[in-house]
């Protein structure tokens, strides 16, 4: 990060307390990011997104609740300017399909290495929200 430039805010949303703690941590120790804070439930997605308009958000998507990611277009609605990361957990180009269709700006996979997952944070960082032409959402879908 060059000085005086702002650190890119993250916010982590995901069920399992380990996995939410061990992402949060790794946010709030990388160089250039800040973590703007995590939670379990899309309640505190909601909060967080409310008070603190992240520039990314990432998301377990079984926190939407119900089928798929129908949902998500709410979410985001909290903050448009925040681009939603689905953290997932099946390498499926169907699931990361779904997910860029419904509005998420990039999946990234639980067992990608921590490289991969900032450098897609970094590219979400670039343009404020979701995706809005096809090329945008190809360029950002990462597996």
């Amino acid at each position: 990060m060059e000085q005086g430039q702002s650190p890119i805010t993250v916010a982590v949303a995901d069920r399992h307390h380990l996995v939410r703690q061990a992402l949060a941590r790794l946010v709030a120790a990388e160089p250039g990011f800040a973590l703007a804070g995590d939670c379990a439930d899309i309640g505190g997605a909601r909060r967080i997104l409310d008070l603190h308009h992240p520039r990314a958000l990432l998301l377990e998507p079984r926190l939407l609740g119900g089928p798929g990611l129908a949902g998500l277009g709410e979410l985001m609605s909290c903050s448009p300017a925040t681009s939603v990361v689905v953290l997932a957990d099946d390498p499926s180009p169907a699931l990361q399909r779904h997910a860029i269709r419904h509005g998420a700006a990039a999946t990234v996979l639980k067992d990608a290495p921590p490289d991969e997952l900032f450098a897609v944070l970094r590219d979400v960082a670039r343009t404020p929200g979701p995706p809005t032409r096809p090329a945008d959402q190809l360029a950002r879908h990462k597996a």
